[in-house]
């Protein structure tokens, strides 16, 4: 894969990781954003009370490159895994208000790569506005050599 972007071997810590607020946002509704380059939803996105004292709403609004994995029936209602803190973005004539996540396939040129996209989401229903944390009770890992093999375990 000569085009392949390089992976990044740096560490970081689970206190770095900790600053990132993933949250569950389900959708309320979505539309196709005509306005967009590359094909995308703009997406109403219900994140319940968690967000109330920063931001002063309940939902939230974003734009997502997922309409060549996803209609709009595969993503009504369901519950995407969101960046919430990530600085508002101004895509077209709209403000984003927080980052959806995908996964895309990093062997892909750029086009390729975003028409790839495929939403992160909950396999089970969770409260609007769900966090995912990691513990940081400690940082007891200096390196992970990540050597083990399943057998191992």
């Amino acid at each position: 894969m000569p085009n392949a972007p390089k992976v990044s071997r740096k560490s970081v810590k689970l206190a770095d990781v900790n600053k990132i607020k993933f949250i569950s946002a389900k959708v309320d509704s979505l539309k196709l954003n005509t306005e967009a380059v590359i094909p995308a939803y703009l997406l109403s996105l219900c994140v319940g009370s968690a967000l109330l004292g920063q931001h002063k709403k309940d939902r939230y609004i974003s734009s997502a490159q997922l309409v060549t994995n996803h209609s709009e029936s595969d993503l009504a209602g369901e519950n995407l895994v969101v960046v919430a803190n990530f600085p508002r973005k101004q895509i077209g004539r709209f403000k984003s208000d927080c980052l959806v996540t995908g996964l895309q396939d990093e062997s892909f040129e750029i086009r390729e790569k975003i028409k790839s996209t495929v939403a992160v989401k909950t396999s089970e229903p969770v409260p609007d506005g769900s966090v995912i944390s990691v513990l940081n009770t400690s940082e007891i890992l200096i390196d992970n050599a990540r050597d083990l093999t399943f057998s191992d375990l």
